[in-house]
C-alpha cells in the first residue's frame, strides 16, 4: 500500500505503534492517521532482558535464538502484515536493529529516544542506524550538546522532539486547576522514585524549607523509609516516610501545594522528564533544575511560565521567595498552566509525532537489505 508523500505534515499512514504501557492489538484513528499498537513485553521474558534492555543484551537474545525474542519478532512481523503498517513508530527499542533491516525493510522507522543521555548511549543510539529518523524527549543530550545536533553526529538525518507529557487536561481537570489557586498551601511537593543522588537534593531541600516538602513515590526501600537509615549508605538523612500516590490523591496534593518541585538524573544534561509537564499541568509553580544548553527554556519560558534553578541553595531560596509571595508564584504557575494545556497535551504530542514521520521520505528499497 504506497501513499503520495507530503513534504511537512505527511499523508494519512497507517503505524504501527510499539510501546509498553499500550494495549497490545488497540486500533485507534488519530489525525488521518490509522494506528495499531504494539507491545513487544507482552511476549518477551523480562528477566531474559535484565536488568536492564540494551542493544548488546537485545542482540545477545536474537542471536542465540532466546525463545521469547523469537516469538516477540514473529508476532511483530504477523502485525506489520496484517494491519498492512506503512510505518513503525518505536517508542523502546526491544528490536535487533539487523532483523528490523531485514524484516521490515519497506516501511519508515522511527526510534524514541526516553532514557537519559547516559542510558541511551547504551539501550538507543547503537539502533539508530536502523531508523529513518528519531523523536527525543530531552531537547538537551549534554550540557554542551542539544539531542538533536547529538542524533545528527550519529547520523540520524530526521528528527523530532517529542514532549514527554502524560496528564489529560480535561474539562474537569481544568476546571480543578482554576479553582485551586486561591486555596493553594504554602508548601512544595515532589513525586518520584527513590534515586540515590535525589535523596541528598532532596533532604537538603526539606530542611532549608523548615521541612515543608511533601515527597510521595514507589518503589522507596524499606516500605518508603529509606531516608531515615539513608545515612548508613553515606546519603543525607530524610526523615520522611515517603509513601505511593494513587492518582486522585496525586491530583489533589498537585492542586493544594503552591510549588512542584522536579529534577533529573543527570548533572545539567537532560530536561523535559514527565514531572515538568505534570506539574504545569496541574496549576502549581513549576520550579524545576536547567538542563543542558539552557534547553528548559525551550519547554517553559523562565520566569514566566516556570522557574528554574541550577543549585541546591538556589532552589531552597526560591522556594523561601515564593513562600513570601505567593501571588506571584500564582501568576507564573497560570501561565506555565495555558502553555501546557494549549501545547503539552498528550494527544496533541502523538499526533505531532505521526505528522512529523508521515513526512519523512519513505525507503527507496524494500527489505530483504537496503543499500
Amino acid at each position: 500500500m504506497s501513499r503520495c508523500r507530503a513534504a511537512v505534515s505527511g499523508p494519512e499512514m497507517r503505524f504501527l505503534l510499539t510501546n509498553t504501557w499500550g494495549q497490545d492489538g488497540a486500533i485507534e484513528h488519530l489525525a488521518g492517521h490509522d494506528v495499531r499498537h504494539f507491545n513487544p513485553m507482552r511476549f518477551l521474558d523480562r528477566k531474559a532482558l535484565a536488568p536492564y534492555p540494551t542493544t548488546d543484551r537485545i542482540v545477545s537474545l536474537y542471536r542465540d535464538g532466546e525463545s521469547s525474542m523469537k516469538m516477540m519478532l514473529t508476532q511483530f512481523q504477523s502485525a506489520i502484515r496484517e494491519f498492512g503498517a506503512e510505518g513503525l513508530v518505536v517508542h523502546q527499542s526491544l528490536f535487533p536493529p539487523e532483523w528490523l533491516v531485514e524484516h521490515a525493510g519497506g516501511l519508515v522507522r522511527v526510534l524514541g529516544c526516553f532514557d537519559d543521555p547516559q542510558k541511551a548511549y547504551i539501550s538507543t543510539l547503537p539502533s539508530a542506524w536502523a531508523y529513518h529518523g528519531a523523536y527525543y524527549c530531552s531537547p538537551s543530550y549534554s550540557s554542551t550538546r542539544r539531542f538533536a545536533d547529538a542524533l545528527a553526529m550519529f547520523g540520524v538525518k530526521h528528527s523530532h522532539w517529542f514532549p514527554l507529557s502524560c496528564t489529560i487536561p480535561t474539562s474537569e481537570l481544568v476546571t480543578a486547576v482554576k479553582s485551586s489557586w486561591s486555596e493553594r498551601l504554602l508548601k512544595a511537593v515532589y513525586v518520584g522514585k527513590c534515586y540515590g543522588a535525589k535523596v541528598d537534593k532532596l533532604a537538603q531541600i526539606d530542611r532549608g524549607i523548615g521541612g515543608r516538602l511533601e515527597i510521595y513515590g514507589k518503589d522507596w526501600p524499606l516500605a518508603g523509609l529509606a531516608g531515615f537509615l539513608a545515612p548508613l549508605s553515606g546519603r543525607s538523612f530524610l526523615p520522611k516516610w515517603i509513601r505511593p500516590i494513587e492518582n486522585h490523591k496525586r491530583r489533589s496534593i498537585y492542586l493544594t501545594s503552591l510549588i512542584g518541585l522536579n529534577m533529573h538524573l543527570g548533572s545539567c544534561e537532560e530536561t523535559g522528564n514527565t514531572r515538568m509537564y505534570e506539574v504545569a499541568m496541574h496549576g502549581a509553580l513549576l520550579l524545576a533544575d536547567k538542563g543542558g544548553c539552557d534547553a528548559h527554556a525551550e519547554i517553559f519560558a523562565p520566569d514566566v511560565e516556570a522557574v528554574y534553578y541550577g543549585s541546591v541553595e538556589e532552589a531552597i531560596a526560591k522556594c523561601q521567595y515564593y513562600f513570601r509571595h505567593p501571588e506571584q508564584a500564582i501568576n507564573i504557575a497560570q501561565r506555565g498552566f495555558e502553555r501546557a494545556r494549549r501545547d503539552y497535551s498528550p494527544s496533541k504530542a502523538l499526533v505531532d509525532l505521526l505528522n512529523w514521520a508521515a513526512s519523512i521520505p519513505p525507503p527507496s528499497v524494500t527489505a530483504p537489505n537496503e543499500s
